[in-house]
């Protein structure tokens, strides 16, 4: 019964803490850190022209090749570079993923003289940018819970990331995409603050 194996792992926590850590906190550690390296080198899913277009002028082309479509120090950099083939009217390089959320939600301060057409381009390749993101941040968050055997219920999730929480709708946006995965897991979000972008690792330390 899992409420009794649950009572039996506090009593141990408080009758043989130093066991308790070796059994659980170390273990718990050394599987996030497995996991974040997995994750450091996941590039199993096809990226677009403009991500490789973004990782040949990385500090570590072919490396990290799923957080260049994820993570906010990138996303920015993949519009400047796709607007500039979709866009042909003048319009300034974005010089953060705050301003390209500002696009989102209507408060990025457009050129006077761009048009309407181009206005609502901009808007779809935002909203585009942000959903490919959180798909893969879905992909990896499903393999992790396939991983551990939380395929079903509540699972309690720890995510770390600016994007994360900052960016219009995105946990609602990854949690559509966990369901298309795995629909019977409901993921629960919690915030991390002060850590590396392990943060989505940092699950296996909240199943036990």
């Amino acid at each position: 019964d899992k409420k009794v194996i649950e009572q039996m792992m506090k009593n141990v926590k408080v009758r043989y803490p130093n066991f308790y850590r070796v059994l659980v906190e170390e273990r718990n550690e050394y599987m996030a850190e497995k996991l974040f390296r997995l994750m450091k080198n996941f590039d199993k899913i096809k990226g677009t022209k403009y991500r490789d277009v973004l990782d040949k002028a990385s500090s570590d082309p072919g490396y990290s090749l799923s957080e260049k479509e994820v993570a906010g120090a990138y996303l920015y950099k993949l519009f400047n570079s796709a607007r500039k083939d979709l866009i042909k009217e003048k319009f300034p390089d974005l010089e953060s993923t705050d301003e390209l959320n500002d696009i989102l939600t209507h408060a990025f301060p457009y050129p006077k003289s761009l048009s309407k057409v181009s206005k609502t381009n901009i808007r779809l390749l935002a909203n585009r940018i942000f959903h490919k993101s959180a798909q893969i941040v879905a992909i990896q968050l499903c393999g992790i819970c396939q991983k551990i055997g939380k395929t079903e219920g509540l699972v309690p999730v720890v995510m770390e990331g600016g994007i994360f929480w900052k960016a219009k709708n995105y946990p609602a946006l990854v949690n559509l995409y966990v369901n298309m995965i795995l629909p019977k897991t409901l993921p629960s979000f919690a915030r991390l603050f002060g850590s590396s972008r392990r943060g989505i690792a940092i699950l296996a330390k909240t199943i036990y």
